[in-house]
Formats: structure tokens, sequence, C-alpha cells
């Protein structure tokens, strides 16, 4: 009895110096931070931050990785959080409790995560597996994507399949998957417009191109695929789709285009209603915010490019109506073409840059005129 109770206090000293020296050895680790252009070994870290063009050789353990430039590290990730917030890029897999990718980041490997956020555009070479996944702008994954619940609104190319218990979908440009698999599915148009008149009324074009899509319930909107499975399928009139097969029901606008369908259930066949079918009460795609991709489609479309031809023309039939003075109407028009063809550069407009760049080029000759040869107005000679 002795004997055991000596053993016992032994083992519970040995429990409680394990577990010190433990917490010695996470508060030991040192931190790295990178500022400018260093370069850094990889190893056991408590933080990584890179705040310019950094770069860290090997593998990285780390509470918190941040990458706030253009950093890159070459091997592979394991952290609690990584958040990448300029064009940060990893080369090799990622394994945190939260990924977030607030700039243009580039994973050369895969993606495993309890959550998964992108606010602007990320390139991921292989698959992502985690338990959330909501994106606002553009992504590519060049493998497939699981995830217990998805919700994405802007542009994305998935080359593998999207494999999700809840799917939500805003398209915002094109998007493009080649299987979805899940049990509620739900494409929804983007009604969010620009809150700058007159773009407000406006819609982003946004469409969903996917082989096959199957799932319990199916909601479609704005999408075109080849083949459709449901148990509970509805079809918007912004839809084409080959083929549906359903067991249970199904709903078909009649200005949606549907090759043929087929009730795939058990006991007499269901025939489809015809009727413009009403979407999920929870859109939550059109809670997310809106990122310089949305931005770009929006005022990429028509109305842009009229208003950019517009002022081109207005700015023209004022120099030809008002040529005096001249110089000075050509030398603002010029630098007011200049600085919208600058801002529209740098929000990715190339329509409204070049109309606006059309107009600068216009009076250039006329500025370049009057150095050139001097064109002046003659001076008024005054009487007293």
């Amino acid at each position: 009895m002795r004997a055991l109770v000596i053993g016992v206090v032994l083992l519970t000293a040995t429990v409680a110096l394990g577990k010190e020296h433990g917490a010695m050895g996470s508060e030991a680790r040192p931190s790295l931070k990178i500022y400018g252009s260093g370069s850094a070994a990889g190893g056991v870290y408590k933080t990584v931050t890179i705040a310019g063009s950094g770069t860290v050789r090997g593998d990285v353990e780390a509470e918190k990785v941040t990458i706030m430039g253009s950093g890159e590290i070459h091997g592979r990730v394991d952290a609690e959080r990584i958040s990448i917030e300029g064009s940060g890029e990893i080369n090799g897999d990622v394994v945190a409790k939260d990924v977030v990718i607030a700039g243009s980041g580039e994973i050369a490997g895969g993606i495993r995560a309890s959550r998964v956020s992108i606010s602007g555009s990320a390139r991921i070479q292989n698959n992502v597996r985690t338990t959330s996944f909501s994106g606002s702008g553009s992504f590519k994954v060049g493998g497939d994507v699981e995830a217990d619940d998805y919700v994405s609104s802007g542009g994305f190319t998935i080359k593998g399949l999207l494999n999700a218990d809840s799917i939500e979908i805003g398209p915002a440009g094109t998007c493009t998957v080649r299987e979805i698999g899940g049990e509620k599915i739900a494409v929804v148009e983007q009604e969010a417009g620009c809150g700058v008149w007159p773009f407000r009324y406006f819609r982003a074009a946004g469409t969903l191109k996917a082989e096959s899509i199957e799932g319990d319930d199916v909601y479609l909107e704005v999408t075109q695929a080849d083949v459709v499975r449901g148990r509970r399928v509805r079809i918007a009139g912004s839809c084409r789709v080959g083929s549906v097969e359903y067991s249970e029901s199904l709903e078909i606008d009649p200005e949606a285009t549907v090759g043929r369908y087929t009730y795939t259930g058990q006991g007499p066949a269901r025939e489809p209603v015809f009727t413009a079918p009403v979407g999920p009460l929870s859109r939550r795609t059109r809670s997310l915010p809106m990122t310089g991709y949305h931005i770009r489609h929006w005022l990429l479309r028509v109305p842009m490019a009229i208003l950019g031809v517009a002022v081109a023309i207005i700015c023209i039939a004022l120099v030809l109506l008002l040529l005096i003075p001249l110089a000075r109407i050509a030398i603002a028009i010029l630098v007011f073409g200049g600085v919208l063809a600058l801002v529209a550069l740098i929000l990715g407009l190339p329509v409204f840059a070049g109309c606006a760049a059309v107009v600068g080029i216009f009076m250039l000759p006329f500025v370049l005129l009057r150095r050139l040869f001097g064109f002046r107005r003659p001076p008024r000679h005054r009487t007293w």
C-alpha cells in the first residue's frame, strides 16, 4: 500500500512537471518579424509577421502567421490563424484553424482548416477541406472544395467537386465548377448594386456554369447546367438546363429553358408545375461585403461605357464652341481626362479609362500647337 501511494505521488509530480515544461516551452517560442526584403529560415515560432517582401524558407509552425505585403513562405504552414492581407504566397500545404485571405493570396498546395474566408482574390492549387467557407471576391481552386457550410458572392473557378451540406452561391461574373453536390443548394441572382447614382439600378451580370448539380433541395437562378438531380427541384426563368431528374417535386419557370425532365421517384409519376418558383428565404450572399471585383463588374457594363463616351463628346463640344481662350480649356480638359483615366485604372475600369484617355489625347495637340507656334490673343489696348 505504501509503495502504491509513493507511485501515485511520483506520477502526479511527473505530470505536473510535464505541463509546466510545456507551458514554458510555448512561452519561450521566439517571434519572427520581417520588415522589408529580409529572409529567414523556417521553424517553430510563436508568431510570424511579414510586412514587406520577405521570404521564409522551410516549414513553419506558429500560433499566428500574418503576411501584409508580398511575402513568401516556401514550405508547409501549420498555425492557429493564417492571414494574408497582401499579395502573399505560400508554396506548400496550409493547416490551420482560421484562414483569412483579404488580398491576392496564392497557395501552391491545399488547405485544411476549420474556417476559410476570402474577401479578395485567391489561387489555391489543390483541395480545400473546411467546416465553414465564405467568399466575397474571386478565387480559383485547382481541386475539390469540401465544407459543411458554403457561401460565396463573386466569381470563382473550381476545377473539381464542390461538396457541402448547405450551399448558397450569388454569382457576380462567371462562376465555373465541374460538379456540385449537397443537401441544400441555392443559386441566387445578385440584386445588390453600386450605391452611387446612376449605377445603383444596374445589377451585376452573374452566371453559374456546371456540368452536374445534385442535392436534396435545389433552387437555381442564373444557372447553366447539363444535368440537375434532386428530390425537390425549383428552376427559375434565367436558367438553361439540359436535363432534370427529380424524385418528389419539380417547379419550372415558363421562361426557363429545360431540355427534358424525368421522374425517378417511386409510385406514379408526378408532373412538374410550370410556375415561377419562390426563392429561398435566407439569402446570405446579399449580405456579404462588396469588393473591387463586384465594382468592376457593375461599372464595366453598358452604362459606364455610355457615360465615358458622353463625357468625351461633351468635352470636345465645349472646345469647339468655346475656342477662346483655347489653351486654358485644353489644359483643363487634359488634366481632367488624365485624372479620370488614372482613377479608372486604379479601380480596374479599362472602358472608362480608355474613354477618359481619348479625351486627353484629343486635347494634347492643342496644347502642343500652343507651345510650338505661340498662338496668343492680341493684347487689348485701353484708351484713357
